[in-house]
């Protein structure tokens, strides 16, 4: 399941495993994107997969998506559950700058929408 000899690691919503493991080697995060119900597919699907330690995400505040349909208190967008998983694993590392494209994709998609679209059916109270 691991490439080039790394250990896999899902990161996967759900009941987490955390990895206790004192191995200092790099590993490969695998990170299935789509809705939460459908990231946890995989596991029910794949024994391996399933049968890997997970990195359990600490629990952090909102998405930086406002406008994320049918996500539930903790739920994050794909890139917001790596850079989470990053920061978790390589600390005290700081990977916030990868959320500067998606910060952007989300202020163009706002725009795009319409300031008064936007506060109506999006703005958090």
């Amino acid at each position: 399941m691991a490439a080039a000899g790394l250990p896999g690691v899902p990161v996967v919503p759900g009941e987490p495993e955390p990895c206790t493991e004192a191995d200092e080697r790099p590993r490969l995060l695998i990170v299935p994107d789509g809705t939460w119900r459908k990231a946890r597919s995989p596991l029910h699907l794949n024994p391996e997969l399933a049968a890997l330690p997970r990195v359990s995400l600490s629990a952090g505040g909102p998405s930086r998506l406002p406008f994320a349909q049918g996500a539930g208190a903790g739920a994050l967008a794909t890139v917001e559950a790596i850079v989470q998983a990053l920061e978790q694993l390589e600390a005290p590392a700081q990977f916030s700058d990868l959320l500067k494209p998606f910060d952007a994709l989300i202020e163009g998609q706002i725009r795009a929408m319409g300031a008064e679209t936007y506060a109506r059916n999006h703005q958090r109270q």
